[in-house]
């Protein structure tokens, strides 16, 4: 009994054989694929992030560069060990502030608190000036020695002036305890 398979039946034989080939190679290539489409959007947002970091320690290594030449220890502390660290904070604040033509209305004492083996001092002032003096100070108190943290930033415009009204508040290291301990 030699029978020939009819058409339907060559042609099912076909997509069968075609299904077979389908789930058994071309699923698990595009599994695959989908993976490594995944793991290739990972390693993109990595490498985006890296490129940040990279970007990032430049700036720092600029900066540490620049407060290495400027000798004022390191710049990471203000040298001082008494209540003369808040003097020194609000010197080089009134300094900074009228090399860029600022005015400074006030300047007060905003803490003195223990960061052990440390202490962390801050002062407030009440400056005035223009936009760009305000930002090239900004940028000036970031960068330079000794490095200091901007703790709060706001400025009121003033009408009928160009003149902003600038309150700010910075903190910074200084050598031992606080002068309360």
């Amino acid at each position: 009994m030699n029978r020939r398979p009819t058409p339907f039946m060559a042609w099912a034989l076909v997509a069968l054989v075609l299904l077979a080939a389908h789930v058994a190679i071309a699923n698990p290539l595009l599994a695959e694929y989908a993976a490594r489409e995944a793991r290739s959007e990972v390693l993109a947002e990595v490498i985006s992030q890296r490129k940040a970091l990279i970007a990032g320690s430049a700036r720092l290594t600029a900066r540490l560069e620049a407060t290495r030449a400027s000798g004022v220890d390191d710049g990471a502390i203000i040298p001082a060990r008494d209540t003369s660290a808040v003097a020194l904070l609000q010197e080089h604040l009134r300094h900074a502030a009228a090399e860029r033509g600022l005015r400074v209305d006030t300047l007060r004492v905003l803490s003195d608190r223990a960061i052990d083996p440390m202490r962390e001092v801050a002062v407030g002032a009440l400056l005035r000036g223009t936009v760009v003096q305000v930002r090239d100070l900004m940028h000036g108190l970031e960068t330079g020695a000794p490095a200091i943290r901007i703790s709060r930033f706001s400025i009121l415009g003033r009408p009928g002036t160009s003149d902003l009204e600038i309150t700010l508040e910075i903190a910074a290291l200084a050598e031992g305890k606080s002068d309360a301990d």
